[in-house]
């Protein structure tokens, strides 16, 4: 992708309204994702640092057709769940801890790489690129849970394992939030390694220049 294009196409897609249900970009991600948008070859197309939700979904239909009970992108209680779980709808309600998600598009497959191999690094084992009309590095989490708990306006848990699903959710929240922040330390390295290698390749350049230099000369002498 040529340079201007880059540029371009991130100044438009920084300036776009967020049309996530949230409306806005995750505290927990703002600081990760504005040192993401800092680097030239890099601009976030969409993130998430995970949430533990309550979701209506009905028995047909898409995702954006289901309802929200309860959600959030920190740690929760058992008290703060529960009262979501106090009025059941005849569809089935489900239980997820989402696991972080982020998506970077990013100027080159070299700069793409360095993100992926960053993500793993931290933890993001299910992270790679996506390359069609755009190059895209996708960063996924495994920290997720995903089981029915009412159906038909009845519960089909008790307390105890309800309980015992929210102490898993904040386990799994608090491995995530470790795995954000060793992302942002990485890729906070990515510029200054590529600094590096770029005074390494230009040096090289001017050593091989000199050594041309050098050879012409002797062989002039000669």
């Amino acid at each position: 992708m040529a340079k201007d294009s880059f540029q371009r196409e991130k100044k438009q897609s920084l300036s776009k309204l967020d049309k996530s249900r949230k409306g806005s970009i995750d505290a927990k991600m703002a600081k990760l994702v504005a040192t993401i948008n800092k680097n030239p070859d890099y601009y976030t197309t969409s993130s998430c640092s995970g949430r533990i939700i309550l979701m209506i979904v009905p028995r047909e239909g898409k995702k954006w057709d289901s309802e929200w009970l309860f959600t959030s992108h920190g740690r929760t209680t058992f008290t703060e769940l529960k009262k979501s779980l106090l009025k059941l709808p005849e569809e089935p309600v489900w239980f997820k801890k989402e696991g972080m998600i982020l998506h970077v598009c990013c100027r080159t497959i070299e700069a793409a790489s360095d993100l992926a191999d960053s993500a793993v690094k931290a933890g993001f084992r299910r992270s790679g690129i996506i390359a069609k009309k755009r190059i895209i590095a996708e960063i996924n989490d495994t920290e997720k849970i995903e089981v029915p708990v009412s159906m038909e306006g009845r519960l089909l848990v008790d307390d105890s394992y309800i309980r015992l699903l929210v102490e898993l959710a904040n386990e799994k929240q608090d491995r995530t939030m470790k795995k954000i922040r060793k992302l942002y330390k990485l890729i906070t390295s990515i510029k200054k390694s590529k600094i590096k290698r770029n005074y390494q390749n230009k040096l090289l350049i001017s050593l091989t220049r000199t050594q041309l230099q050098g050879l012409s000369q002797s062989q002039a002498e000669h």
